[in-house]
């Protein structure tokens, strides 16, 4: 499917490439809820349609994608919405008090026969928190665990969609597509 791509030129007459929330989101490889916050930050420039839809710019979302934490930080950017990372911690600290009240073998050495498990349990793409209560581990080692097993190998790493760039800078202005 083709995106709903728009331009505009400013009072400057820089012409501004912006395509619809759930498009550019997709495309770049963000949320919608830090789209609104980069947005309210006044970040990320828009134009409202009359259906009251909003369009964003697609280098802005491209440029604060590609900061790196150092960077925003520098610029006072927030990459993540603040009551995003308000409730992954409080997700966090509920489920790991969940699993330490069921977990067993809480500071016993993982054996062949718990790797061997959590790997399988990875692989065919179940929730950290079940594979720990299955273990009788916390949410915290066996998400350790899974980190560790990654770093070494035993585990894939998480892919990344790396092409989200060369794509974005297909539908940009060559004036736009510069500037990243």
């Amino acid at each position: 499917m083709t995106p709903l791509i728009r331009r505009f030129r400013d009072k400057d007459g820089v012409v501004t490439t912006y395509l619809p929330n759930g498009e550019l989101c997709s495309l770049v490889g963000i949320g919608s809820s830090t789209l609104a916050c980069w947005t309210t930050q006044g970040l990320v420039r828009y134009t409202s349609r009359l259906n009251g839809s909003r369009n964003y710019a697609i280098v802005d979302a491209a440029r604060l994608k590609l900061m790196t934490a150092e960077e925003a930080s520098a610029l006072g950017v927030y990459k993540t919405p603040a009551n995003r990372l308000a409730a992954q911690a409080l997700w966090y600290r509920q489920t790991q008090d969940d699993t330490i009240k069921r977990a067993d073998y809480t500071g016993e050495v993982w054996d062949d026969y718990d790797l061997t498990f959590l790997i399988e349990e990875v692989e065919e793409g179940r929730p950290i928190e079940i594979i720990a209560k299955a273990l009788g581990r916390t949410y915290a080692a066996t998400s350790d665990r899974i980190t560790h097993l990654r770093l070494t190998g035993d585990l894939p790493a998480i892919e990344h969609d790396e092409e989200w760039l060369a794509r974005t800078r297909l539908l940009l202005t060559a004036e736009e597509a510069a500037t990243l």
